[in-house]
């Protein structure tokens, strides 16, 4: 445990799984290269010694009334109870289209935080004109707390979900953010 937590174990409830994470990507349809990205980043991780376990997050009714969007808040809310259910710390939540470097699990534990987002950047920007947070982020500054972020990618520990309704997850990206300022997290 000391290897996996460093200094950070003096502060920290026991768990009996300690830097576990449940990997749940959201969607049917990967962007190119995606689950290669995923699947290194996972190589990597367990490399440090972390425990991961995956389990992909698919809505089989994408035609049906609603499509996809309507999909995704149902597909999150699963995952959170996956996640609570299963026993693990933590939870990532990663959309299919988005691309992960080696280190973004890694990197988003470091930070020891309830609710982590990585900074995003847009590949092709077919609309410029819509946020990815607010206030808008840049690049290099570290961890800074936000109003609402795209929720694309989203590090919690599981505990989060003992606080929180079982309908933030539909609504939007903004709404996510609501919920998660209304027990205290930024």
């Amino acid at each position: 445990i000391d290897q996996l937590l460093g200094q950070r174990e003096s502060h920290r409830l026991p768990h009996i799984n300690p830097q576990s994470v449940l990997i749940t990507p959201i969607g049917n349809m990967w962007v190119e290269h995606g689950w290669h990205r995923l699947m290194d980043m996972v190589l990597h991780a367990e490399k440090a010694g972390l425990v991961i376990a995956i389990q992909e997050m698919e809505e089989m009714s994408v035609f049906a009334h609603g499509g996809l969007s309507d999909a995704i808040g149902a597909m999150r809310s699963s995952a959170a109870y996956m996640a609570l259910d299963s026993g693990v710390e933590w939870l990532l939540m990663v959309d299919n289209d988005v691309l992960l470097e080696e280190d973004t699990l890694e990197r988003l534990l470091a930070w020891d935080r309830p609710v982590v987002f990585p900074m995003l950047h847009v590949l092709e920007d077919k609309h410029p004109w819509l946020k990815l947070s607010v206030p808008d982020l840049k690049p290099h500054t570290g961890l800074r707390p936000v109003l609402w972020q795209a929720a694309s990618c989203m590090l919690f520990n599981v505990r989060v979900f003992n606080g929180t309704s079982s309908t933030m997850w539909y609504g939007g990206d903004y709404y996510i953010g609501q919920q998660l300022n209304h027990i205290g997290h930024r």
